[in-house]
C-alpha cells in the first residue's frame, strides 16, 4: 500500500527485520530439538524449502509483474504467506525444551517431551531415554557474555564471517542480472536466462542435505565459497551465454550448498546463548550486506564490470579463510560444543 518512496523504504525496512529475525529463530528451534547425527539433515531440510522458493520466486516475479497491480502483488502475496505461519506456528510449533529447562521452566519442558515420546510410543518405534547434559540454567544472559574470554573467539569468527560473507551474496543477488546484462553478450530471453540460472538454489540445497553429515561444516561452508569465487571468476571472462549461464549457475548452486552456514553458527553457541549468538551473528553479518551494494557499485565505477567479478571472488574467498579458524562441530552433542 506504499503511496511514495518514503513509505515503501519504512515498510520494506520493518519486513526486514522480520526475515532476519525469522533466520536465526528457525535454524536455532530446529538445531536444539534434533539430536547430534540428524542435526545438519534437519535444519537443512528447512533450508531446502527456502531454496525451492528462491528457485521459483523470479517466475513467479515474472508473473506477478504482468498483472494489473504489478509489484504491489508481489509484496502482498508475501504478506499472506507471513500471515498463514502466524497460524501455522501457533498450531504446530512447541517451545524448545533445551532453552525452556535452561530458563528453570522444568514442568513445561517434561510436558512437551511427554507428547514427544507419546506420539513416537505410537508409530512403534524406539528412543533413547531422556539424560541430563548438564546445561546452566540461566535466566538472563547479557550480550557482553558473548564476548568473555570462552566465547570471545567463536564469536568474532562468526561475525567476521557473516559480515564478509555477506557483503559478496547480498551484491550478487542484488546486482548479478544486471552486471551479466552488462558483459556485452546477447542473452536469450533477457530476464528469464537469468531466472533459469538461480534454478542452481533448489540443487544446491539438495546437494547440501545429503552431504551435511558426512563432513565438518566449517570444510563445506569453505567449499561453497570457493565455487561462489569460481563461478564469479568464469563470469569475469565470459564470452557466450553458455559460459555466463555455468557461471551463474554455479555461484546460485553455491550459495545454496552454503546453507550448512545456518547450522553451524547455531552449533557453535550454547543454548542459553544460542539465539542471541545466531541473531547478533546474522544481525551484525547483514551490515556487510548493506555495505554489497555499494562495494559492487564502486568495483564496476572503478574497473568496469568484468574485475568487480573477480573483486567479489577475492572477498567471498576471504570469509572462507575466517571460517576455517572456527570449531569443528559435525556430530558433536550441543553441549560439548560450547557450554
Amino acid at each position: 500500500i506504499s503511496w511514495n518512496l518514503i513509505s515503501f523504504t519504512i515498510f520494506r525496512f520493518i519486513t526486514g527485520l522480520g526475515v532476519g529475525a525469522e533466520i536465526s529463530i528457525s535454524v536455532t528451534i530446529i538445531s536444539e530439538f534434533t539430536p547430534p547425527h540428524v542435526r545438519g539433515r534437519y535444519t537443512m531440510l528447512n533450508y531446502i524449502w527456502g531454496a525451492i522458493g528462491l528457485g521459483i520466486a523470479p517466475f513467479l516475479i515474472l508473473f506477478l509483474l504482468s498483472t494489473p497491480l504489478s509489484w504491489r502483488l508481489v509484496f502482498g502475496f508475501s504478506g499472506l504467506v507471513a500471515i498463514l505461519m502466524l497460524f501455522l506456528r501457533s498450531r504446530f510449533l512447541p517451545e524448545s525444551p533445551r532453552w525452556l529447562v535452561v530458563k528453570g521452566r522444568i514442568k513445561e519442558t517434561l510436558d512437551i517431551l511427554q507428547i514427544m515420546e507419546d506420539r513416537i510410543r505410537r508409530t512403534g518405534k524406539s528412543f533413547i531415554e531422556r539424560k541430563s547434559e548438564g546445561e546452566l540454567i540461566s535466566e538472563k544472559v547479557p550480550m557482553r557474555e558473548l564476548f568473555t574470554k570462552q566465547y570471545r573467539r567463536v564469536t568474532i569468527i562468526i561475525l567476521l564471517f557473516w559480515t564478509i560473507w555477506y557483503i559478496t551474496i547480498y551484491a550478487w543477488l542484488g546486482y548479478e542480472p544486471y552486471m551479466v546484462s552488462l558483459l556485452g553478450i546477447a542473452l536469450p530471453s533477457g530476464l528469464f536466462f537469468v531466472a533459469l540460472s538461480y534454478l542452481g538454489f533448489p540443487l544446491g540445497g539438495l546437494v547440501i542435505l545429503s552431504v551435511v553429515e558426512l563432513w565438518q561444516r566449517k570444510y563445506l561452508i569453505a567449499t561453497a565459497a570457493v565455487l561462489v569465487a569460481t563461478g564469479s571468476l568464469i563470469l569475469s571472462v565470459s564470452k557466450t551465454p553458455i559460459e555466463a549461464f555455468i557461471g551463474s549457475f554455479m555461484a546460485t548452486f553455491a550459495i545454496a550448498y552454503a546453507s550448512g552456514a545456518y547450522t553451524y553458527t547455531a552449533e557453535v553457541f550454547p543454548t542459553r546463548m544460542r539465539a542471541s549468538g545466531t541473531s547478533l551473528s546474522d544481525g551484525v553479518g547483514h551490515v556487510g550486506g548493506a555495505i554489497g551494494p555499494f562495494v559492487v557499485v564502486a568495483a564496476m565505477s572503478a574497473f568496469s564490470v568484468r574485475p568487480a567479478f573477480i573483486v567479489l571472488a577475492i572477498i567471498v574467498l576471504i570469509s572462507a579463510i575466517i571460517l576455517l579458524l572456527g570449531p569443528k562441530t559435525t556430530g558433536k552433542p550441543l553441549t560439548s560444543i560450547s557450554r
